[in-house]
């Protein structure tokens, strides 16, 4: 995962990896951004782990197409973390240092043999030294303490910190015979910088005589004051970003995309031969140690661990959620319905569960109910407080339903308790009831929410609901429109 390629609304889209013994599948997932401020991991976690549950929402399974059906769930414990942290620190997949040979191409060039005699000492030479000095810093090796990228201690070469990634270039007008098959026939990724006025750059058709192991290339032409780029790589290895303008860059321009696609590259050839047998097949059998030590967890007893975790925390104090349902109205019911109809309120947090009384043959019912609800372990962002209307005699028909997350509560709860604005309202609200899967409103209902510090007791906080209370008077007749129990109001 990186920062993402692009966004669209309510989401942003990243690239991600899922990786095999024999290669790697790349993928786009979107990750909802309906709040910012709620790390990305963390967001993408609760996608992980909503699928985990097999709680897909459309989103997770239009984005990752699939893919993340073999999750394997385990125990989430300190241990189980640091053996990943061990994972990273014996096969960082995060690259800290890069080596990078450099050729020379005059024109006319074409073999590495031909490209290997060029040296630094000629007149000639001014745009390539323009060029290396713009790439790096030249360094004594000898008085050296830093990532020499096997060069040894004798002689110059260039160096770079770039992004916090420490960059040492095996420049080939520098190195004899004995480095350019050492150090460059080693390297897996090397730029060909090639003069200015050259029409054609001739991929050499003797890559051989670099080694067997460069897999990633460049070329870097540069074309007055700026520098003209393009790449190649061997077949094996899939297409990485960023994408090359096809414009002119400035010289910082270039040197960002040529070491980002250096950096993209490198990581790339990871995952395919040869390279993979020495980085991802190792890696890959540690990961499948550390799946050995952590069996898999099957849902139900991931629901009822949770489930007891979450209630001895509960039963340790925290913070509580005062959850007032006072009344409805304007409840979608037909007429000829009404007299067998009783509704209800259903009230739900993750596995707390309370209802009201039903109230027979009404559409304007009122319940005077108070819930207390634990808050503890429930996410501010992902966990959703969740109301819906019934009715008691009709096989729990659905009348509708609305939803808060904590963070909604919360803010809620302040307006309700006074403490957004002092010498403002203090009373409740009316929400809307929403007909499932739309936002069609099919209804109404009173609410009023306040919060429980940890430190107090419920019944200190419990107060008379007098003042809540609906009180139902009839309307005048002019406004009414029948005598009938419909037609009776709610005055606030």
């Amino acid at each position: 995962m990186d920062e993402p390629v692009r966004t669209k609304e309510g989401f942003t889209v990243h690239k991600a990896l899922t990786t095999t013994k024999k290669g790697y599948i790349e993928f786009e997932i979107e990750v909802p951004s309906k709040d910012q401020s709620v790390p990305l991991l963390d967001r993408l976690e609760m996608l992980i782990t909503n699928q985990a549950q097999n709680q897909p929402s459309n989103e997770l399974q239009s984005a990752t197409q699939g893919r993340t059906n073999d999750i394997y769930s385990v125990y989430n414990n300190s241990q189980f973390a640091l053996e990943l942290v061990k994972l990273e620190e014996t096969h960082p997949q995060r690259r800290k240092e890069m080596k990078i040979g450099v050729m020379y191409c005059k024109k006319g060039q074409i073999l590495p043999s031909d490209m290997f005699q060029n040296k630094m000492t000629e007149e000639s030479d001014s745009q390539f030294s323009k060029f290396i000095n713009l790439m790096g810093h030249e360094i004594q090796l000898e008085d050296w303490n830093g990532y020499k990228g096997d060069m040894g201690n004798k002689g110059k070469t260039y160096y770079e910190k770039w992004r916090d990634i420490d960059i040492i270039y095996h420049v080939a007008p520098m190195l004899n015979a004995e480095g350019h098959r050492r150090l460059i026939g080693n390297d897996i990724c090397v730029v060909f910088f090639l003069e200015e006025g050259e029409d054609v750059f001739f991929i050499p058709t003797h890559l051989s005589n670099l080694g067997t192991v460069p897999q990633v290339h460049a070329v870097i032409q540069p074309v007055g004051n700026n520098y003209r780029v393009a790449f190649f790589s061997n077949i094996n290895i899939k297409p990485f970003g960023p994408a090359v303008p096809e414009e002119l860059l400035t010289p910082e321009e270039m040197k960002n995309i040529v070491l980002t696609k250096a950096h993209n590259g490198l990581l790339m050839t990871k995952y395919c031969p040869p390279i993979n047998r020495l980085f991802f097949v190792p890696r890959g059998e540690f990961l499948e140690g550390i799946i050995a030590k952590f069996p898999y967890e099957s849902k139900k007893a991931r629901k009822a661990r949770e489930k007891e975790e979450r209630k001895l925390l509960q039963d340790q104090g925290g913070e509580k959620l005062i959850l007032k349902t006072i009344a409805a109205k304007q409840l979608a019911i037909p007429k000829e319905k009404l007299e067998h109809t009783s509704p209800f309120l259903m009230v739900s947090i993750l596995d707390q569960k309370e209802k009201t009384k039903p109230i027979k043959a009404t559409a304007f019912p009122v319940w005077n109910a108070e819930f207390i609800f634990s808050l503890v372990g429930v996410n501010e962002v992902y966990d959703d407080l969740q109301i819906v209307c019934l009715d008691h005699n009709n096989h729990a028909e659905y009348l509708g339903e609305v939803k808060f997350t904590l963070k909604d509560v919360r803010e809620k709860a302040k307006i309700h308790m006074n403490e957004v604005s002092p010498g403002t309202h203090n009373n409740p609200d009316w929400y809307p009831l929403l007909k499932r899967g739309s936002n069609e409103t099919i209804g109404h209902v009173y609410l009023k929410f306040s919060l429980l510090e940890y430190a107090e007791e419920p019944n200190k906080q419990e107060k008379n609901l007098e003042k809540d209370k609906v009180v139902l008077t009839k309307v005048p007749k002019s406004a009414k429109g029948g005598n009938d129990k419909s037609t009776r109001r709610l005055s606030m």
